[in-house]
């Protein structure tokens, strides 16, 4: 069986020739060693001309070329000020439009990200609005707090090497393109046509029960979220002092047959994924002080899962207000907010955070609920219905109150 190496990860995901529906194999190529490739025969139609981008030191024009394949759908960018926590989309046309102001966005100092999937209309950067992906994807965090916590692994050469044993074990293609954030490895399967939307969802569904399933620590809120946005190469992971280098580390000029990829996850998820035998869970806001139901936690907890306990001290007291008012002040309520705060590295423990929740009131005029929640998701980029999507996924039924705190 044929492999291909990675940089500095000491790792090889196998290629089976078998397993994808392109004619003919060519060797993986790495960055700056070939031109970006054309789409496969019998491809999207409407691909656009290969522009020429000055970016292959970077990579960045071709991962947007293979993941942007429409000259009649919409592109999004995305901005993070880390001073405001502001999160701005960016309506875009093609790859090289997106490759000059993103490279324009990091040498300001700001974080750039684009969205995986090609969109109907201009109007914004919401899952409703989504056409196609030609792709799945993953995202792997990796450092010491990650792996300490389980919810990521220490260096990336460990997250490949699980990508590796996942792919394996669920019998899937492997991805053809990989990037270093940063502070993880983005992971893309690039097949040969665009999936439609509805079509992407429940494949993408069924992708993240298998990554439940087998154990590999993946973002919960990306998998299955076709809104998403990841980091472009060429650019700057601002979250760190100093930033860190966000690189293309490998491409193939190879598509994996749209057919063979979605075969591969249904045949997976019936062999290893048991068919859910709970019956649906329905939730509502639970009144003040009454206990919290089971799905509330639970969609608390899909929520915190997308914000970062790293945070400015304001944004942590409204994640414990917030859980505190969500619960009825439990018990519960404030073992989700400290097992939040314990994945930052600001966390000094267990008493700060209860200090804080004896602090708080349920009978306060403008409490602080799951609409300042839903700002702060929604401002680091995650699409809300998505995250509700989310838990309604893992839990069953949710209905979800999002009327703005009063």
């Amino acid at each position: 069986m044929a492999g291909f190496s990675v940089p500095f990860s000491g790792s090889a995901i196998p290629v089976d020739p078998a397993s994808s529906e392109v004619g003919s194999r060519q060797p993986a190529d790495h960055i700056g060693t070939s031109t970006v490739p054309g789409t496969s025969p019998g491809s999207n139609a409407a691909s656009p001309p290969q522009e020429s981008c000055e970016d292959d030191a970077t990579g960045c024009g071709r991962l947007l070329k293979a993941l942007w394949p429409s000259s009649d759908l919409w592109h999004q960018l995305g901005t993070l000020d880390r001073q405001t926590h502001i999160f701005r989309n960016i309506t875009v046309g093609g790859a090289c439009e997106a490759v000059d102001l993103a490279r324009s966005i990091s040498d300001g100092g700001t974080d750039a990200y684009f969205g995986c999937a090609e969109y109907s209309t201009p109007t914004g950067r919401t899952s409703s609005n989504a056409a196609s992906a030609i792709a799945f994807w993953l995202d792997l965090d990796c450092g010491d707090a990650k792996a300490a916590n389980g919810k990521g692994y220490l260096t990336s050469g460990d997250a490949i090497a699980a990508v590796e044993r996942f792919c394996v074990d669920c019998g899937l293609p492997p991805p053809n393109f990989l990037v270093n954030s940063g502070s993880g490895i983005h992971v893309y399967w690039v097949l040969d046509k665009s999936v439609p939307r509805e079509t992407w969802q429940q494949s993408a569904k069924g992708l993240k029960k298998l990554t439940h399933t087998f154990g590999l620590l993946a973002d919960n809120c990306r998998t299955a979220d076709i809104a998403s946005v990841l980091r472009l190469p060429g650019t700057r992971n601002f979250k760190y002092d100093p930033p860190k280098q966000v690189s293309l580390i490998h491409a193939t000029a190879d598509r994996i047959g749209r057919s063979t990829m979605l075969n591969a996850i249904e045949k997976a998820c019936l062999q290893h994924c048991p068919a859910a035998t709970n019956p649906p869970l329905r939730m509502v806001p639970p009144c003040k002080a009454s206990p919290p139901s089971e799905s509330h936690l639970r969609l608390l907890q899909a929520i915190l899962d997308c914000l970062d306990a790293d945070c400015e001290c304001n944004d942590w007291f409204r994640v414990g207000a917030a859980c505190f008012n969500e619960t009825g002040a439990s018990d519960k309520g404030f073992e989700l907010f400290d097992a939040w705060s314990r994945k930052g590295s600001k966390y000094d423990g267990i008493i700060t955070p209860r200090q804080v929740w004896k602090t708080l009131r349920l009978d306060h005029d403008k409490p602080i609920k799951i609409a300042s929640l839903r700002r702060m998701v929604e401002a680091r980029g995650y699409d809300w219905l998505s995250v509700c999507d989310s838990a309604q996924e893992q839990f069953g039924y949710i209905v979800v109150d999002t009327v703005e705190d009063k």
